[in-house]
Parts: C-alpha cells; structure tokens; sequence
C-alpha cells in the first residue's frame, strides 16, 4: 500500500481524501460555477459518483505514486477542494490541477496548493515534467498555471474538447510563490 503524504504549507494541508470529505467535496461538485470549466455538475450527479471519483483519486497513489489530494484550510479544518496531480489518458506526464470551492476563490489557495505539489513531484519523485490541462476560457486557473511558472505550449484535444495545455519542466522551475 503507498502511503499517501500530508503536506502542509502556510495556510493549507493537503491530505488524503477520507470518507468524512464526501458532503464537502460533493457539494464543490454541484456548484455550476466551479465545475464549469472541468465538465460541469452532471459527472457528478449524485454523492456516489463523488465517491468513485474519490476512490479513483486515491487509486491513483496506489498505481502511481502520486494523485490528488483533499485540501483543507489549517485554520479552520475546513474542506477547500482538491489538488495535485492526475494522470491522463494520452499523455505520459502528470497533470497537475486544482478545483476550489468558491468561497475560497481570490486567497491564492490554488497557487499555494499548486506549489506545494509541484515540490512534491519534482523534489521527491524526480519527475521532469508537469502538464496541466486547462479549458482555454478558464482565465483563472490560467494565471494560477502561469504563477507557478508553467508557460502556454500549444492547444490540445482531449475527451472531445480543446485544452489550453501548459507545462512546466524541473529544471526551469522558479523560486515557489504564494506558499
């Protein structure tokens, strides 16, 4: 079994899902502003498929060694969202994302969850290369990719849509912000 690290920042923790996240998560998920750049709240009609999607984040660290993690504001013990990396049909790298629930849009959280994932793949896995995928009216989750110091490579279809890919290598990583 992979152990799933913790990772706390200034103001986060970012920590395996658990099932006492579901309602939390669940509720991100029915929020049309927040899902509408990621496939909108029908792929998560009910608290079930909240759950699936949950047990194939954590899946993800049992196969490959990283995945998504639950975000939780230190503060307050408050579920933010989710984070990290995921893996990609048709694409070798990870592909690093992030989804808040919207009260907690305009703290700099996703550039702080973000950063701390990037230190997890690139100082303690090694990897090279990090991607994110990002519908390209998503302008927020664009500076977020940007801040961190991914730049625009191109755009790119996937699941029938067009994607604003963004990538970013370890050795042209900048010094971390927003953490």
């Amino acid at each position: 079994m992979c152990d799933i690290p913790t990772i706390q920042t200034a103001r986060l923790t970012l920590r395996a899902f658990r099932l006492d996240d579901l309602a939390g998560l669940h509720s991100i998920h029915q929020d049309p502003l927040v899902m509408k750049h990621t496939g909108g709240t029908e792929r998560f009609s009910d608290e079930t498929a909240t759950r699936d999607y949950m047990a194939m984040r954590l899946g993800d660290w049992r196969l490959h060694g990283y995945g998504r993690w639950a975000v939780e504001e230190r503060s307050t013990g408050c579920l933010v969202g989710r984070a990290g990396p995921a893996t990609v049909k048709n694409f070798q790298e990870p592909e690093l994302g992030w989804t808040l629930a919207r009260h907690y849009w305009g703290k700099g959280y996703a550039t702080e969850a973000a950063n701390a994932s990037l230190g997890y793949l690139f100082d303690s896995l090694g990897v090279d290369r990090v991607i994110s995928l990002i519908a390209p009216a998503n302008t927020a989750s664009i500076a977020v990719a940007e801040r961190i110091g991914e730049r625009f490579e191109g755009r790119v279809l996937g699941d029938g849509e067009v994607f604003c890919l963004y990538a970013l290598n370890r050795r042209d990583r900048p010094q971390a912000v927003g953490t």
